[in-house]
């Protein structure tokens, strides 16, 4: 009776849906429990959106007088999952699903007895999902290539979804994948709140095998096609504290980035857009003797050429040998940044003031300590983008500085 009803269930799903719909298998224990097995979805041009050998739903209570179903558990085991945004039309490959079970545009009249809908667990093992953007072609990098992504390893565990009207609340116990570039997700969670134009992320952790980021986050946007275009239509809220961020895993964000070895400690409060952005209060730590605590705005990104930055620091520790365990701009290579060799006499440099410019085209103003003395300045520093020389403008104060010590001079000069 129950592979009757699966058959005729599939048939009616491929004929309504205008697509291949298989089912293997169906276990049904009434008001208790379903089991599908070799679940198969194709999408309309005949790949596979979904192919799922286990599907289960366990049932807490189902009433239809007082349109309540609350769902105990909803498994999914070893499925196959293909997303794909076409061409032409430029629509993704599962509208037609969503077009289907959405009410007609033309039914605007609200039920006057709505569902109360609960899922109290969904668990995702072991599953694969890939998405593919055709507007553009596929090419090979080393960083995750948002228009060609596959994740494999896929494990999620969400609880309490409910959703009611056009808002959902739910919580990411635990989200783990691996990308085909390498990059590895130990683990995602936290309490997000769904509404028309806006995301709500509370008690968000991120952990990876070298990074461990805590935040609440907030993500504004008009359309979710908005975040085809992250960069620049996305706006974001995120109140991070003490976390720890690796290069190791930023470079799968940012090629430039492959050849450092290293790991950040930062707080702060960030407002705006990937491409337009402000931090308060921002504390970056790469070692004891060189740190950042201060404000920072950033207009450019990611196009770190042609960025413009505008820092107030209020504290800016540096020490020569910690920065020369930086790599060398432009980071494509494992070249290490060289100081003379004379600044170690300066040793633990601390600046408070302004720099306003381009990496390579700015304007520092501000006080500076250090252990040969004290110095005031606004000066202008410029790196020729050819032969990369340096060059600087602008006027720079000396107190109690002993300049014969800064440059191996007689020592008889004393300080200036």
């Amino acid at each position: 009776m129950q592979t009757w009803v699966v058959q005729k269930a599939a048939g009616y799903l491929s004929d309504e849906l205008k697509t291949d719909v298989r089912i293997g298998s169906i276990d049904i224990k009434f008001f208790k429990s379903i089991a599908l097995t070799d679940v198969f979805i194709a999408d309309q041009r005949k790949d596979t959106l979904l192919f799922a050998p286990e599907l289960t739903v366990s049932l807490s209570r189902i009433s239809i007088s007082k349109h309540q179903l609350f769902i105990q558990e909803a498994n999914i085991n070893n499925a196959r999952i293909g997303i794909v945004h076409y061409k032409n039309p430029r629509e993704y490959n599962l509208d037609f699903i969503i077009r289907y079970f959405s009410p007609s545009d033309s039914d605007t009249t609200p039920s006057k007895h709505p569902w109360a809908v609960k899922i109290e667990n969904v668990k995702l093992l072991n599953n694969t999902l890939t998405y593919r953007d055709e507007k553009y072609p596929i090419t090979k990098h080393r960083r995750i290539d948002w228009d060609d992504v596959k994740l494999t390893k896929l494990n999620l565990h969400i609880t309490d979804l409910v959703p009611v009207a056009d808002t959902i609340d739910f919580t990411i116990e635990k989200l783990s994948c691996v990308e085909k570039s390498g990059f590895v997700l130990n683990a995602f969670s936290g309490d997000l709140h769904v509404i028309p134009g806006s995301m709500t992320v509370n008690k968000m952790k991120i952990l990876s095998p070298y990074s461990d980021v805590a935040a609440n986050a907030k993500f504004d946007y008009d359309h979710f096609s908005d975040f085809e275009d992250f960069i620049e239509k996305v706006r974001w809220k995120g109140d991070f504290t003490e976390s720890k961020l690796s290069f190791t895993d930023l470079q799968y964000f940012a090629e430039e980035l492959f050849h450092i070895d290293r790991t950040i400690v930062f707080s702060g409060s960030a407002r705006g857009t990937v491409d337009r952005f402000k931090v308060k209060d921002l504390s970056l730590r790469y070692s004891d003797d060189l740190y950042f605590k201060g404000n920072a705005s950033m207009t450019g990104l990611p196009n770190f050429d042609e960025t413009y930055m505008e820092l107030d620091v209020a504290d800016l520790c540096l020490k020569k040998e910690q920065i020369e365990t930086l790599p060398a701009y432009p980071f494509d290579s494992i070249q290490l940044v060289k100081l003379p060799d004379n600044l170690s006499s300066l040793g633990e440099v601390h600046f408070k003031g302004k720099f306003n410019g381009f990496y390579n085209d700015f304007v520092a103003y501000g006080n500076t300590t250090t252990e040969l003395g004290f110095l005031s300045s606004d000066i202008n520093l410029k790196i020729d983008p050819v032969d990369r020389k340096t060059s600087y403008s602008g006027k720079l104060t000396l107190f109690d500085f002993d300049m014969g010590k800064l440059w191996n001079l007689n020592p008889d000069l004393g300080k200036v």
